[in-house]
């Protein structure tokens, strides 16, 4: 278990890394599908899933469960002290609207950005794989940057001014053509994912230690179900705008939706305070 102080570290560490695979994973599966083809490379796919199985079979820590007053409480109960919590407090409460906005955007992003590369701009599947994959750096720079960022201009700073900066970048991305108006693609992409990278960073570690240790499972499950819920309204709502506009429409729709999320920390308490802060000022019941 992480110390405090440590949060943001590790936290930088697991978003770095599965930033790292972002880069790599699209760049390998669009060399296999030029040339194997796409069959073959579904096959190899389920492979590398077939390898994380047996990764964490082989996992021997032993975990000690400890039968406390919450195990006791009923299911719905627990749900419900976790929105209460969530919804009651006003730093939870803005980030969770704004993550909720920001995967709404995002999801319907990312679903027609592949259609948009491959039939509009008319990239191949390793340039795919490729344009994907630069802007995947931004993750990893995201992740590197978050630390010493909030510890030169503070945690709610930071994440306020990282957001309202790099959002609107994405905004580049329909620009896109094939040849050298490919940088769009890659600048608007990398720019804005590392904006969010960063902010998760921060973010993530301010929920860990703010919230009171008996209560952080449910804040967590609270949190994450309200901020997935909009994943699966982001992917239809962009695949019947591709139908209605285009992709290059949906596009425009999906960056115009992403850039102005920032919004939502500046209008909440975070505008007001230099760094987050570790502890409610008043103890939820």
């Amino acid at each position: 278990m992480l110390a405090e102080a440590d949060l943001v570290e590790g936290n930088s560490k697991i978003q770095g890394a599965e930033a790292a695979t972002r880069v790599i994973g699209p760049s390998v599966g669009g060399l296999v599908v030029a040339t194997v083809g796409l069959a073959a490379g579904l096959v190899v796919d389920a492979f590398t899933f077939a390898f994380c199985f047996v990764c964490i079979w082989l996992i021997r820590v032993q975990e000690t469960v400890h039968r406390g007053r919450n195990q006791r409480e009923p299911l719905r109960r627990q749900i419900a002290l976790g929105l209460r919590f969530v919804a009651g407090d006003p730093y939870l409460r803005s980030i969770v609207v704004y993550g909720t906005l920001l995967n709404f955007g995002l999801t319907g992003y990312s679903t027609i950005q592949i259609v948009f590369l491959e039939k509009t701009v008319g990239v191949g599947e390793f340039g795919l794989g490729l344009l994907l994959a630069i802007a995947g750096v931004g993750g990893i720079v995201g992740s590197m940057i978050a630390r010493p960022l909030g510890r030169r201009f503070g945690t709610a700073r930071s994440v306020l001014t990282c957001q309202l900066v790099t959002g609107p970048f994405i905004l580049l991305a329909p620009l896109t053509t094939y040849g050298a108006g490919l940088f769009w693609f890659c600048i608007g992409g990398m720019v804005m994912v590392a904006g969010v990278v960063s902010c998760n960073v921060v973010l993530g570690s301010f929920r860990q230690s703010y919230c009171p240790p008996d209560r952080l499972g449910r804040v967590v499950a609270t949190s994450m179900f309200l901020l997935h819920s909009s994943i699966p309204l982001g992917a239809l709502t962009a695949g019947y705008l591709g139908d209605a506009v285009g992709p290059r429409g949906t596009m425009w729709i999906m960056a115009c939706l992403i850039a102005p999320c920032g919004l939502v920390l500046l209008f909440s308490p975070l505008r007001g305070i230099r760094d987050l802060p570790s502890r409610p000022a008043v103890p939820l019941r």
